[in-house]
Parts: structure tokens; C-alpha cells; sequence
């Protein structure tokens, strides 16, 4: 028998989304914070500046990544990196570590969903973007992260990529923080005039941002610059 995935990314992205807004909301400065999308038409061209060009402010990135089929329900998960896909995400913020992420929800059966739901959080891991560096050949695009649980925490490696940074916990980072009603450091942020920038330089046309989702803050209810 086939072992086939049941949940879909989408899914994945709707519920993390929906809760995580929810806590960065609660922040100080931070209430009329606002989940984006993109279309499928700016997830394959240049809509990241123009996902902030008329709303200056900060934006925090989430690169979902749905666990693939073969995965060890609770163990030990397996994601897809696209070469191309990470070049871009790290030229999106350089300067601004914690404001594009990986995001691993760790969910491929209904089963877990339901067990967990409403808080898909707990086991949602994030990974800054620059901290996976892609060691292969010039030629491979595609790339496998592994994430194992280790006890209450989860290791993250590959055989032909680096992660230099510790899987950090979606729900302990954004949501159980006692400290994010006077810390705003905990929302970091692309600044949008960065964003702009970096996208007019580089240019992201072609480049595919499937799974790609943003949490803005105006900057009226930002973090100083």
C-alpha cells in the first residue's frame, strides 16, 4: 500500500496563519497586523514589493514547507528545498534574520490535525532562511531537509545542505513569549522599503514562491526604525 499524505500545504498555511496572527495581534503596537497572501500569479513573478508598496511597514515571511509522503508519522519528517526558491527567500531580507522563515508544520495525517487542533503551533518549527546553506552541486535544484524529534525537540540537517541554526517552536516563539507585551524586538520584520529595494536589484520574475504567506505590520503600529 501506498503510504500517501492526507493533509494538504494549504490546509497547513490556513490554520498556522490563522492562529499565529492571533498572537502577534496581542502584541504591543502591533493590533492591526494583517495576514497576506499572494496569488498564484505573484507567487510566479515580482509581487513581493507590491505586497507592500501602498502599506509601508514591517513584514515577517513564512516559506511553508508540507512534510512529503514517505515521512515517519512523529519521528522523523521530510521536506523539499527548491535552489531556487532559497536564493530569492534570502535576498528578501539580508540583515533581518528572524523575518523570513521556513515554516515545518509537522502534519500529514487527519488523525494529528484533529488530535492537536486548535493549535497546530505546537507543532509548527521554524527555521530562519539564512541559516540553511545549500552545499551541492551547481546543477541540483532540489534539496531534502530532515527534521527528527529528539525528545521535546526536533534536529534539522540534510545530506547535501547545512543548518546552522536550531529548529525553533512556532507556538514558544510567537505565542508564549511573557514578554511580547513591552519586547517588540520579537517582531522583527523585512522593513518595506528593504523589501522594495531588494526586489528592484534582483528582481524575482520566474522564480516561484509557492506556499509563501506574510504577516504585516503598518508602520504606525510598527517597531521604530
Amino acid at each position: 500500500m501506498v503510504n500517501q499524505r492526507e493533509v494538504t500545504e494549504r490546509t497547513l498555511e490556513l490554520n498556522v496563519c490563522a492562529e499565529l496572527i492571533r498572537c502577534i495581534r496581542s502584541y504591543k503596537d502591533c493590533g492591526k497586523a494583517v495576514w497576506i497572501g499572494m496569488t498564484q500569479k505573484e507567487e510566479r513573478k515580482n509581487g513581493l514589493d507590491v505586497m507592500t508598496k501602498y502599506a509601508p511597514g514591517r513584514t515577517l515571511w513564512l516559506q511553508f514547507k508540507s512534510p512529503q509522503a514517505s515521512s515517519i508519522q512523529g519521528i522523523h519528517y521530510k521536506f523539499a528545498i527548491d535552489r531556487e526558491q532559497h536564493e530569492a527567500l534570502l535576498n528578501i531580507g539580508p540583515g533581518f534574520r528572524e523575518s523570513v522563515f521556513y515554516a515545518f508544520p509537522l502534519y500529514s495525517r487527519w488523525s494529528k490535525i484533529r488530535d492537536h487542533s486548535p493549535c497546530l503551533l505546537q507543532d509548527t518549527w521554524l527555521i530562519p532562511v539564512q541559516c540553511v546553506t545549500l552545499n551541492g552541486m551547481l546543477n541540483q535544484n532540489y534539496f531534502q531537509i530532515n527534521l527528527t524529534r529528539i525528545g521535546p525537540q526536533i534536529q534539522a540537517d540534510g545530506a547535501s545542505l547545512s543548518v546552522n541554526c536550531n529548529a525553533i517552536n512556532a507556538k514558544e516563539r510567537f505565542c508564549d513569549s511573557t514578554s511580547r507585551q513591552s519586547d517588540r524586538s520579537i517582531f522583527e520584520g523585512t522593513p518595506s522599503e528593504t523589501l522594495r529595494h531588494r526586489a528592484s536589484e534582483f528582481g524575482f520574475l520566474g522564480t516561484k514562491f509557492k506556499g509563501l504567506n506574510a504577516i504585516h505590520v503598518p508602520y504606525d503600529q510598527s517597531i521604530p526604525s
